[in-house]
């Protein structure tokens, strides 16, 4: 590495405005290859911003959620849950829609079929799972 050669331990700026051309982002590029400070920062910098992107998808999984249960299937622990429709009566969307949940132990034996409920709801496994149910 020649950075080391030429004692640039602590510092990588030399290599920065050594490189001429009129692309600026090649000189980084390359100086990201010889300096592994750069490296490290650029590393960060995109780890933080892949973490501010889940931010809001984790959050919007645990928003409530309200509908009508329509089936109880206990042989394979599942709810049929009727969405109501949030928002402006009339609304683009079609209304209200019917999804299938895979239910925890015990969530079944506290609804029964046409109960009004809030819940919510994520993705464990490839299914979409109830976390907290409650009938209204």
């Amino acid at each position: 590495m020649r950075w080391v050669s030429q004692g640039l331990t602590s510092s990588c700026e030399p290599w920065i405005t050594g490189f001429h051309g009129t692309n600026p982002l090649v000189a980084v590029y390359r100086a990201g290859l010889e300096c592994p400070e750069i490296t490290m920062k650029l590393v960060k910098i995109i780890l933080a911003g892949a973490m501010l992107a889940l931010i809001p998808s984790v959050t919007l999984a645990q928003q409530s959620l309200k509908g009508t249960v329509t089936t109880i299937d206990r042989p394979s622990e599942t709810i049929a849950i009727e969405r109501t429709q949030s928002g402006t009566v009339g609304a683009i969307g079609g209304g209200a829609t019917e999804q299938q949940f895979k239910a925890p132990e015990g969530v079944l034996d506290t609804v029964q079929a046409g109960d009004k409920v809030t819940f919510s709801a994520s993705e464990i496994g490839g299914n979409k799972t109830i976390t907290k149910i409650e009938p209204r």
